[in-house]
């Protein structure tokens, strides 16, 4: 996790809530649709499918 402020602290907060199961948390396929588009000019289809895969 990066430390850009002003929003680090309240998400390190909200990452050891979940990290803890007391609080659960959602995203939607725009989560990773939005990085593949923006980096599709670097990676090939399969490498940029590989890098997602791996945020499991």
């Amino acid at each position: 996790m990066q430390k850009e402020e002003p929003h680090f602290d309240a998400s390190l907060n909200i990452r050891k809530l979940c990290e803890t199961d007391q609080m659960s948390v959602f995203v939607s396929a725009l989560t990773f649709a939005n990085p593949a588009y923006m980096i599709k000019k670097e990676l090939t289809p399969e490498r940029i499918i590989d890098k997602l895969k791996s945020l499991r």
